[in-house]
This record gives structure tokens, sequence and C-alpha cells, in this order.
């Protein structure tokens, strides 16, 4: 049945929602992930656990797999869970030229074939990597088992905010031009911390991040980074990945989480933002209804990035759709 809750954190017994990452838990970020060949450059998989099926996460743009260092190693005390790097973030080669979510989707099952861990899946994508997990499941069903989506995109976002009053085509221009700008200055040997090209490119780890995180955060912010986001961004534009949002799942376990905790991106666009909102919980709520057990929440006191502001809301959510599925130990 689809429904509509606000989330206060929850403890399930026997899952992993309950449960709090130690240092020892970080040590997975200490070590160098590992590195899969597919088909002349490498993508980077983080994991871990044991149990199946195995939980595969995908992050939004701009991430990497370490920003899941909240969920993954408190997940993997229960089950297998990989944490990818799309092509040109994190510690994979940089992709052969521009690429869509499309690409990436289909990166990310080379990966995991690659790195031979088998399926099923479950998917678990927030922001952008919900419309690649979708992208996933679209193209490969049979080897996926449930799904969970983050502040999941849509996939003609890029449209429908070009459409609203209010758009900023001004501030999405120096956007485009300032990400070439960073490109060019991140391959400068002085861009460090420090260095105020990196202060205006860069930005900081979260809060609270464990110290074997921030060490290796501003290794992350290569020229890559900053020329592979803006055509993943456009590629949310149009309809031509729009099915990825009609899918029929059937029975398929799925919860959609929405954070609505966010400001304006500007002053004078209150209005702008409100209406955005509206239609990103419309979407969200199409989207759990794409299975007969989809469920969609609405996450207290969080933003965009629900992983770092209610990780344990993203927990158990994951939860959820393991014990429907009847998760056991391999």
């Amino acid at each position: 049945m689809l429904g509509i809750a606000a989330l206060a954190p929850l403890a399930a017994a026997g899952g992993a929602t309950g449960q709090v990452a130690s240092a020892l838990d970080y040590a997975i970020y200490a070590a160098a992930p590992t590195k899969v060949d597919i088909g002349g450059r490498r993508i980077a998989l983080r994991c871990a656990g044991t149990g199946g099926p195995t939980v595969v996460l995908d992050t939004g743009l701009g991430g990497w797999s370490i920003h899941w260092w909240l969920v993954q190693p408190v997940l993997a005390k229960r089950v297998r869970t990989c944490a990818c790097d799309r092509a040109g973030f994190g510690d994979s080669d940089p992709p052969p030229g521009p690429q869509t979510v499309g690409d990436v989707a289909r990166d990310l099952h080379a990966a995991l074939r690659a790195a031979r861990e088998k399926p099923p899946y479950v998917l678990v994508g927030q922001s952008l990597g919900g419309v690649e997990v979708r992208l996933f499941t679209q193209r490969w069903r049979h080897e996926v088992a449930g799904m969970v989506l983050v502040d999941s995109s849509f996939a003609d976002q890029v449209t429908v905010k070009r459409a609203l009053p209010g758009w900023d085509a001004a501030a999405d221009r120096k956007k485009r031009d300032d990400n070439l700008d960073c490109a060019r200055r991140a391959a400068a040997p002085s861009f460090k911390p420090g260095n105020d090209a990196y202060a205006r490119c860069a930005f900081p780890p979260p809060d609270g991040a464990p110290a074997v995180i921030a060490a290796t955060w501003p290794h992350y912010f290569t020229p890559s980074y900053f020329t592979s986001s803006q055509p993943l961004s456009d590629s949310l534009s149009g309809t031509r990945f729009l099915r990825a949002d009609k899918l029929k799942l059937g029975v398929m376990p799925l919860v959609v989480l929405t954070g609505l905790n966010r400001p304006a991106p500007a002053r004078g666009q209150e209005q702008y933002m409100k209406r955005w909102l509206a239609i990103w919980q419309e979407r969200h709520e199409a989207l759990a209804r794409m299975s007969s057990r989809g469920v969609h929440r609405i996450v207290a006191d969080s933003g965009h990035n629900i992983q770092f502001d209610q990780p344990q809301a993203v927990l158990a959510a994951i939860d959820q759709v393991l014990d429907q599925l009847g998760a056991e130990a391999r």
C-alpha cells in the first residue's frame, strides 16, 4: 500500500537502523577501493560485509562512494554492500567523453559484473543516483530485488525547472562557466586547501566526518570532477529517460524518501522554491506508485542529502526492503 509519513528516527529489531558506526568501521575508507576494468578504464567500488541480497549505493551528482560513510559501515554489519564512484568522480578513471545518466547505469552494471558481485541487488540511489538506479532496473530488471530512492531526481527535472516562473537562467550560465574555470584551476599543482582557487571551487567535508575521510577529501577535486558534472545534469532534460520514472515494478519492495527542508537558492526566489518543492513531492509520490508495495516518506528535519542529515532514515528504509525480501546471510 502506498503511504506517506513523516519519519522520526526508528530502531528495527535485527536490522541496521539502531546501530552506530564506530572508528573501527571507518577502516573501509582507509584502504584503497577495488578498481575494476570495464573496457580500458577503471571504475572504483568499495564493498564490505557478507550476506545478501547485495545493497548497491549510488550517490548524487558531485558525490562519490565515501559520501555513504554514515550508512555503509553500519549496513555492512547486516549484508554485503557496495558503493560505486561514477566515472570522473572519486577514485574512478575519467569518462571517455561527456556521459549521461544512462551511461553511468551501464558503467555500474559493468563494474558489478567485473567485480563478480552477483545479483540480486537492492539498489539505493540518492538524487541523480536515483535516476541511474531506475535506468539500471529498466535494463536489468531480473537482477534487481528491491529499491530505495533517497530524495531522488526525476528524469526530466531540468526541463521542468527551467519552465517554472522565477528560473534564474543567468545563475545557471554562471554555474557552467564556474565549472569550466574550476576544471582549469584544479589542474594546477597549487590547487589544495589553503589556496584561494580551492576555496572557491571545492567544498569541505560534512561536519563530523571522521579523520580518515577528512584527510583524503581534497584528493577528489580533480579536473574531471568539474568537467564530468554538467553533462550528467544536462541529461535530465527532455524525455529521453522518462520511461525510468514510469516503471512497472509489480510487488518489488520500494521506499521513496523525500527531504523538504531546503532554502531558496537566492533571495527573492522563495516562491520559486515553494513551487519546486511541491512538484518534487508530487513526483516522488508518483515514483512510489511504480510498485504496489511502494512507500513514500517525508523525512523530518532533512534537506536534500538525507544520508548526512538523517542517516537513520536511510538505514530504516533499506532495512524495511531487506525485511520484506526475507534477507538471510549467504
